[in-house]
């Protein structure tokens, strides 16, 4: 059986490849470690919500990822849409934790 993504049935013109910076924090002395960056393809971004999301994520909330089943995103993490006519871009930062479901991985944002 194969995993299917919500956003492998848009049209390849409507995904994107987002940029993920993540903060690296500190050592166990206090040093602060370098962050990381990943990239995560196939991902559509959104200005709607459906209403058990706009009742749970934080009010600052302004946009959602939808990514394929497995994509890597964390709270705080800065994220980066490349610029197009067909959606919203710009930074953004992930607001709360990321809602994995079985069809990809719903993600709430807050443009910075």
């Amino acid at each position: 059986m194969s995993v299917v993504s919500v956003s492998s049935i848009f049209p390849p013109a409507w995904r994107f490849v987002a940029s993920v910076e993540r903060p690296g924090g500190r050592d166990e002395f206090g040093v602060p470690i370098p962050g990381t960056v990943h990239t995560v393809a196939d991902c559509l971004i959104s200005t709607t919500a459906s209403e058990e999301q706009v009742r749970s994520d934080h009010p600052d909330t302004t946009a959602w990822i939808y990514a394929p089943v497995g994509a890597d995103f964390r709270a705080n993490d800065m994220v980066t849409v490349p610029e197009s006519p067909l959606w919203l871009s710009g930074r953004f930062k992930v607001t709360g934790r990321p809602s994995p479901t079985p069809l990809g991985v719903s993600v709430p944002l807050r443009e910075v």
